[in-house]
């Protein structure tokens, strides 16, 4: 008996210690499984539209057409005085196809606001969620202020860009509206790009857009919200290297095909 009892100790202690292991291990954290990421064809993805109320005080997101998706999450980072701002925030899908959110430049606390000053651009990351499924879209933006005098729009480093005399007092905002109001006719190698301006302006003047390939025979096509329908620019049109280069009368949503 005395013989075993070491061993009886031995196996009791192993147990203890190995219940006492079970218990306290810490438990591995389960990590969220992000669903796949669906890329639409152009026709199917959403018109996004991004512009700012008359004080620059909020931005407005607007999102049309959306396809396959019940809920919309959004991280807005942009530049003001030259730091970095950020909102989040998500919401379901109205009319199950339309989203649309102001995004409050600032901060308010107990009813008092403060709005970020001198905005200069950024980008909106929108995740479309439906069942299974995620589009991801990343919109780059520009702002800028209407001076009175003849000023040089620019978004992505130039590959689009807009020279106007642009009303003073007036913000314009330069950004990718990822989809289309409606398919044009032919394939798509400039663009979509949209400026849409703070206030009801009649500015005009000249835009360049960058091309995905050479093309001789490309047209520029202006949205017409009056008829809902593309126009054909013409008028100071040219291509050098990969840019097309036409006058404008309005300010609307752009994109460039051929035939």
């Amino acid at each position: 008996m005395k013989k075993l009892l070491p061993i009886f100790l031995i196996v009791l202690l192993l147990i203890v210690g190995g219940v006492f292991f079970f218990l306290n291990r810490k438990k591995t954290p389960s990590v969220p499984v992000e669903a796949p990421t669906t890329v639409l064809p152009i026709e199917e993805r959403p018109f996004i539209q991004l512009s700012l109320d008359s004080q620059a005080h909020n931005l407005k997101l607007q999102v049309l057409g959306i396809r396959q998706a019940s809920s919309v999450e959004y991280e807005l980072i942009y530049f003001a005085n030259e730091y970095q701002k950020g909102v989040i925030g998500s919401g379901q899908v109205e009319d199950g196809s339309r989203f649309s959110k102001d995004l409050l430049l600032g901060s308010c606390s107990r009813n008092v606001c403060r709005y970020d000053e001198n905005v200069t651009g950024g980008n909106l990351t929108l995740k479309l969620r439906g069942s299974g499924t995620t589009q991801k879209y990343i919109i780059p933006f520009s702002v800028y202020g209407g001076t009175g005098k003849t000023q040089t729009l620019t978004l992505e480093e130039g590959n689009f860009s807009l020279e106007a005399t642009l009303t003073k007092g007036s913000f314009y905002l330069l950004g990718s509206t990822v989809g289309l109001p409606e398919m044009p006719e032919g394939k798509i190698i400039g663009g979509p790009v949209g400026i849409f301006s703070s206030t009801e302006t009649k500015d005009s003047g000249k835009i360049q857009i960058s091309l995905s390939q050479e093309a001789s025979n490309a047209q520029v096509l202006a949205w017409d919200k009056g008829s809902s329908s593309w126009k054909k620019l013409t008028d100071g049109f040219k291509i050098n290297a990969q840019k097309a280069e036409v006058s404008i009368s309005a300010l609307t949503t752009f994109v460039v095909v051929i035939p």
